[in-house]
């Protein structure tokens, strides 16, 4: 694949950023970043840990953290800018500031002391609960279809790290790993490590948004495949056939055994650049020389169908995902194997239908424009970059002529993603979440948003007038603001579990009779694997009010006088704690009742209740019997 060459005598073409190479600018930039560092890791060290339910890890530290927070990054981003202009060696110290704060950032439920992140979103609890079990067996379970992740979780509890700490862990780990890799991907693809440079600025923004916390292996196993894909461009421009090679089957299989739609995704990748560079050879000079594309895109298809077909879990699943996209209806749901996992999504239509349900029942454009910017921010800016870049590349072309493999590659790729995008969009696949459907549009939208921004600090856009200190200056505050935007929306409220729930969950199903029916508010029927490791049966938690529990919202006493009466002749085990009433006031107060189980009074009144007994409590977690009357 060609290499775009560096241009020539950068520094005079960069107008304002020339100043950053001054020693003053580089030594505030350097202490801001350090400084940083240190501030937020000593701040985090000495700061006392919860002792209640806290329902945003914001309002856990103050403002002025926070402000020291995104002055470091800014610094660090900063400095990897200077290096884009000067050709320096500022950008490893930005890097590894970046990479560091971001390793606080994603260690903060850590230091805070929660049980974990995340109440069973992305069937955290249900990869924790089979880590478990190979930890206590020994052997992955047989219905276990992508064991990557859970091998991966034992072998770290089998190192000291607490279970319940392992998502914040990995994904510690996980994204300094992207951010570097896309690094390695811009400078192989783009042929220049400035360019290489401009591609890590953007993709220092957390664009995966909750996934960049959560313990998800469809994200994790996405994040490798700029690692990948840049091995794979070495091989390609390397006579060293065999090594590369061996290092792309090992990669391959890690990639197959970790979810089978990220092997999707890594295939498809490999088909639409095998047809570009076909296209492309067809209307150059340049031949089409052999890669591996072929050869790894069929051997990943052919791994898929004998690994993953052999499961009955994700043979239902398929037929469930063909079904409800034919009929554009919902379906889906969550495929486990073995209660091991889930491919994402929820009993859904397509998200068109919802967001559209959405927007009707937003009354005002500040809250319609406000949740926009919130939820989906920070990648419509990057998408909006991406497709920039592109024309910029075509007024190039027209301009000069030139219109290089990479980019053909990269439009195409995007394009590719975009389709992806839009068919997640208006049909159920595999997942009822925007930002999951449109990952690989993010991911080449963020590679063209980087060469943008390279194209520009080297006095490369086809137009002179936008040649200039304002693009510059637009571009690189739209990446800072962009990185602290995806930084202060990525952690979900609310997601806190405690360990007063995690242990009363655990004695709830270990002493637990088994005909009274169980009613709770919000904890994940996965708590059963979590807490034991091994399948939740039929002994799963119901919510207030809903078509299987015995008990309405506020305990029935809207229309009866005791919850005795309420409960209809079953005899029910209800779980209060102090989750139930807090999370409410963090919504907005339209839809506050809606999302109430129950209110303090009602809880008041449930404790003097003669038909209720409190059979458990931790001071977090209480359990009633209530004996019907």
């Amino acid at each position: 694949m060609s290499q775009l060459q560096p241009a020539a005598r950068l520094r005079e073409r960069l107008g304002v950023f020339t100043t950053i190479s001054s020693t003053a600018v580089r030594t505030v930039l350097l202490l801001t970043a350090g400084v940083a560092n240190a501030v937020v890791a000593v701040w985090l060290a000495i700061q006392p840990p919860a002792v209640a339910y806290e329902g945003s890890i914001y309002a856990a530290y103050p403002a002025s953290l926070w402000a020291v927070f995104l002055a470091g990054l800014t610094a660090a981003v900063l400095l990897v800018v200077r290096s884009i202009v000067s050709g320096g060696t500022d950008w490893r110290y930005g890097v590894a500031f970046c990479c560091s704060l971001y390793v606080l950032f994603h260690l903060l439920p850590v230091f805070r002391g929660w049980a974990m992140y995340g109440r069973g979103g992305a069937d955290a609890l249900t990869h924790i609960g089979v880590a478990k079990s190979i930890m206590q067996t020994g052997a992955i379970p047989a219905g276990d279809w992508y064991p990557v992740v859970h091998v991966l979780i034992a072998g770290l509890a089998g190192f000291g790290v607490r279970l319940g700490a392992i998502t914040s862990v990995l994904s510690a780990v996980f994204t300094p790993l992207y951010i570097v890799s896309m690094f390695l991907l811009g400078r192989r693809l783009l042929g220049s490590r400035r360019a290489g440079l401009a591609v890590l600025i953007c993709s220092v923004p957390l664009l995966y948004a909750e996934f960049n916390h959560s313990l998800h292996p469809a994200i994790f196993s996405f994040l490798l495949l700029p690692a990948v894909l840049a091995v794979f461009i070495g091989a390609y421009n390397s006579s060293r056939t065999v090594p590369y090679a061996i290092v792309l089957a090992l990669f391959g299989l890690t990639v197959l055994l970790f979810h089978p739609v990220t092997t999707v995704y890594l295939a498809g990748m490999l088909a639409v650049s095998l047809v570009v560079r076909a296209a492309y050879s067809l209307f150059t000079d340049l031949d089409l020389r052999y890669s591996g594309e072929a050869a790894v895109a069929l051997g990943l298809a052919v791994g898929w169908f004998a690994w993953f077909l052999q499961f009955a879990q994700i043979q239902r699943f398929a037929r469930r995902v063909i079904e409800s996209s034919i009929g554009n209806g919902g379906g889906g749901g969550t495929a486990g194997g073995g209660g091991t996992a889930s491919t994402g999504g929820s009993e859904t239509g397509s998200i068109a239908a919802e967001m559209f349900a959405r927007v009707q029942g937003i009354d005002s454009l500040e809250k319609l424009a406000t949740g926009f910017l919130t939820a989906y921010g920070p990648q419509f800016i990057v998408a909006l970059l991406g497709m920039v870049a592109i024309v910029v590349t075509v007024g190039w072309y027209w301009s000069t002529g030139e219109f290089s493999i990479s980019d053909s590659w990269l439009t195409a790729q995007f394009g590719a993603g975009v389709v992806v995008t839009l068919v997640g969009i208006f049909f159920y696949v595999v997942s009822s979440d925007p930002i999951r459907n449109a990952r690989y549009m993010i991911l080449f939208g963020t590679l063209l948003a980087g060469l943008l921004v390279y194209r520009s600090l080297s006095g490369r856009l086809p137009w002179p007038s936008l040649n200039g200190r304002a693009v510059q200056v637009v571009l690189v505050a739209l990446v800072l603001s962009t990185a602290g935007l995806a930084a202060m929306t990525s952690y979900n409220d609310n997601y806190h579990l405690t360990h007063a729930e995690e242990t009363g969950t655990e004695w709830y199903y270990d002493n637990r009779a088994t005909e009274p029916v169980g009613v709770a508010a919000d904890v994940s029927y996965k708590m059963r694997e979590y807490t034991e490791g091994g399948d939740y049966g039929t002994a799963r938690l119901r919510p207030f009010g809903g078509e299987s529990s015995t008990v309405p919202k506020r305990f029935g006493y809207g229309t009866h006088d005791s919850v005795g009466t309420a409960v209809d002749g079953y005899e029910t085990y209800i779980v209060t704690k102090p989750y139930d009433t807090t999370v409410p006031n963090f919504l907005d107060p339209s839809v506050r009742d809606e999302f109430t189980a129950y209110y303090e009074s009602d809880r008041q009144r449930l404790s003097t209740d003669q038909s209720a007994d409190r059979v458990y409590a931790n001071g977090g977690y209480t359990i009633w019997y209530v004996d019907p009357d």
